[in-house]
């Protein structure tokens, strides 16, 4: 019985040896299945770029850095989805944008097929960035026009952007030009009403001007403060006529805004103040504070 027993195993263990032989497949060959299968799908190829903007508020604040975004195409170069991966916020729009009416090709794509592909927005300064210099500071550089400045260029997956060249101005001599555009209103012989330095008390200096309201005279003010992370002053000046303006400054500068003149290089702000005119310390709901600001008398 046990004889029996030993020669059956041996029959069993031959035929399944034999039936594995028959149905196994040598590794080599499943290596190149696969590879075929992962050669058949195609790739994304970014045939023709939207050139993308250089946020004008990034370029005043001097902030660079690449961005990744994640683009999903049909088969017909058509866009699927857009996505950005990472990268700084105050690209993200411009990015979308050049992504979104950029043209695609799908090379070697199924019918069914959708690819994914990351592309590289790299925004970088200029190499040959203007040294920091009086004139330069105080020169009038006209509005960021992206079209005739910013420089594009493509390699593949990475699209670079690089601004032109601009003065770059320490916040401490950045600070004159609020004296110089409020002296430009209100006049060489204007009255000074004074400087309130961060944590000063303005009582004074706010009564000055007050006063040279009332009595339509030239005045000057400037009341100065930290933001988030830049250097600001509230400026306020008086041509004399009864008009004041109010000259809002900032070391990282300003961005586009409606109804305001955006003066001196991107950094002074300046808008005319309401009738009956009244500056005032402005604080939010929470108590933070927000700044001074010229608003009518109540």
């Amino acid at each position: 019985m046990r004889l029996m027993n030993n020669v059956r195993r041996v029959c069993i263990a031959v035929i399944l040896t034999t039936v594995g032989g028959l149905f196994s497949v040598p590794r080599t060959l499943i290596a190149q299945v696969e590879g075929k299968d992962q050669d058949s799908k195609g790739q994304v190829v970014l045939s023709k770029l939207f050139p993308p903007v250089f946020p004008p508020l990034a370029r005043q604040a001097m902030v660079f850095g690449d961005v990744h975004l994640k683009v999903s195409i049909r088969p017909d170069g058509s866009i699927n989805s857009v996505e950005v991966i990472d990268g700084s916020p105050v690209f993200r729009e411009a990015v979308l944008e050049s992504a979104r009416k950029s043209q695609f090709d799908c090379k070697d794509c199924g019918p069914s097929d959708l690819v994914e592909r990351t592309f590289t927005y790299s925004f970088q300064p200029s190499s040959d960035q203007k040294a920091p210099d009086s004139s330069c500071c105080l020169e009038e550089q006209g509005p960021l026009d992206n079209a005739t400045t910013v420089r594009v260029s493509q390699s593949d997956d990475r699209i670079t952007i690089t601004p032109p060249a601009r003065c770059i101005c320490s916040p401490e001599y950045l600070g004159t030009l609020l004296d110089r555009r409020m002296r430009l209103i209100a006049g060489n012989n204007a009255l000074d009403c004074g400087r309130v330095k961060i944590d000063g008390d303005p009582k004074a200096s706010l009564k000055c001007a007050h006063q040279a309201i009332k009595n339509k005279r030239a005045f000057v003010l400037r009341l100065d403060s930290f933001g988030i992370d830049s250097f600001l002053s509230d400026g306020f000046a008086g041509d004399g006529s009864g008009n004041v303006y109010s000259v809002a400054f900032d070391s990282l500068g300003y961005g586009p805004s409606r109804g305001v003149k955006i003066m001196d290089n991107g950094h002074d702000a300046v808008q005319i103040c309401p009738k009956p005119v009244r500056i005032r310390k402005e604080v939010s709901s929470k108590g933070a504070f927000m700044g001074y600001h010229c608003t009518p008398q109540i």
